[in-house]
């Protein structure tokens, strides 16, 4: 089992799109696993170059015999750095993902606007260990964690956790000049994004709810987008924060790049490895 050189590339660790990929899609969160529009074809590639075989049974028992084959067999893997690994790994280890989904709104040097869309993905394997391991980050009396309200020490402890679960984090940026109407950048967002999670096999996606007319509005949204070329297996629900932790993964996640983008990486760094792919929306603004 042998990688081609021509399906990918790794300089200095980065597991990074081949020569094809467009150059002017570039992905605005530095240190991302898998950066232009191929990201999700480019795993699946690497797959089935690395010709590793999906099992229906006992899965999680197996990561460890897998992740032994792919470190005996694929050198320049992991010469490219672990985080390369996990990517493979997870995108071959889970029978079924699910995605959920938080934005943010910021602004932005030179009169820049940047509204950004996460989705942390999660086999369905680990999603009750890892509400598990994020239920006692809440003190007591609160119903949910949100970055923005928490303090200095808070996030740290917020981000320590969050590097030691098992997801994978995709995230969409459109920059533009400043405006209070955001549903319009939102549907942008979605719309890659929904695109990138066909290609991660993410199909159950979850948003935390807002109100019932902006709710209709997302449903309304991804019905259209199926009626034009959308992948028609793609599923939403709405939930409150309160009710789904690993929507407080995608707030965190987003609370980081909002402090990376203000010079301060602490909280982004440890999380950098998780985060497979980073991408703008098509009518973007350059990052100034």
């Amino acid at each position: 089992m042998t990688v081609s050189a021509t399906t990918f590339s790794m300089p200095d660790g980065v597991l990074t799109s081949s020569p094809s990929a467009d150059p002017a899609m570039p992905g605005p969160i530095e240190g991302a696993q898998v950066s232009g529009w191929a990201g999700p074809a480019l795993l699946r590639t690497s797959l089935r170059a690395l010709d590793l075989t999906k099992t229906t049974s006992n899965r999680t028992s197996q990561r460890p015999s897998l992740l032994a084959r792919i470190q005996t067999q694929t050198g320049a893997l992991m010469n490219a750095g672990s985080s390369a690994v996990v990517a493979i790994l997870f995108s071959v280890d889970q029978s079924h993902y699910c995605a959920y989904i938080d934005e943010s709104s910021s602004g932005r040097p030179n009169n820049r606007q940047e509204y950004l869309v996460c989705a942390v993905v999660v086999g369905s394997t680990d999603t009750e260990a890892a509400r598990d391991t994020l239920a006692p980050l809440l003190r007591p009396g609160q119903k949910k964690l949100h970055w923005t309200a928490e303090s200095l020490r808070s996030r740290a402890r917020i981000v320590e956790t969050l590097a030691s679960l098992e997801h994978m984090s995709a995230i969409i940026s459109h920059i533009s000049e400043p405006s209070p109407k955001t549903e319009r950048f939102r549907r942008k967002c979605l719309e890659c994004l929904y695109v990138e999670l066909v290609g991660l096999g993410a199909f159950d996606l979850v948003l935390e709810t807002r109100s019932p007319h902006q709710d209709k509005q997302d449903r309304a949204h991804i019905v259209a987008l199926q009626n034009s070329s959308l992948d028609r297996r793609i599923r939403i629900r709405h939930c409150r924060g309160g009710d789904e932790p690993l929507l407080w993964v995608a707030d965190a996640i987003l609370g980081a790049v909002n402090a990376d983008r203000r010079g301060d990486p602490t909280f982004l760094d440890p999380l950098r490895a998780r985060i497979i792919y980073s991408g703008a929306t098509p009518s973007s603004l350059p990052p100034e």
